[in-house]
């Protein structure tokens, strides 16, 4: 089910002027510097994080493609600069209010792995504690304006999270 905005056509209040692909990407360049200049290991034995590492990462595609096709389904565009009409509530966002942000953590984290570099991973770890505390927040505000008590219902329903 998709919940209509009022106020269709409205611009996005919430983008924060970088795509989030291009902040977890260059989470993922710091990360490697960092260990470039400082190396700093996950495992003793580098092809521990492999497996998990791909699993991780696997996980983080197929879920971010799970739910842009999602949004394309229900009319909306995954672009953060498009503004929002509906509230998609079927598919991963069912079960969470933010897979896309979840799904590129999982990648970084799987990239973390497979390199076995730590700083990619205290990199994401930062960084998804400042998308949680900063960018959905302002993402959840800009929403309750444009939905009202349709968002808010939908924010009592589904976790921000797993």
């Amino acid at each position: 089910m998709a919940t209509q905005s009022p106020e269709s056509g409205t611009e996005n209040q919430s983008y924060a002027g970088v795509p989030p692909p291009v902040i977890f990407f260059g989470a993922l360049v710091i990360g490697v510097v960092l260990n470039l200049q400082w190396p700093l290991a996950i495992f003793a034995e580098a092809k521990v994080g492999d497996v998990l590492g791909l699993i991780a990462a696997f996980a983080g595609v197929t879920l971010a493609l799970w739910a842009i096709r999602t949004m394309q389904r229900a009319g909306e565009q995954p672009d953060p600069r498009v503004p929002t009409q509906s509230i998609v509530q079927q598919g991963p966002f069912a079960r969470m209010r933010n897979p896309i942000y979840l799904a590129f953590a999982l990648f970084n984290l799987g990239v973390a792995l497979v390199l076995n570099n730590l700083w990619v991973a205290i990199v994401i770890a930062a960084l998804m504690v400042y998308v949680d505390l900063i960018i959905v927040r302002r993402e959840e505000r800009a929403l309750e304006r444009q939905f009202g008590d349709a968002y808010r219902d939908y924010k009592q329903s589904v976790r921000r999270w797993l």
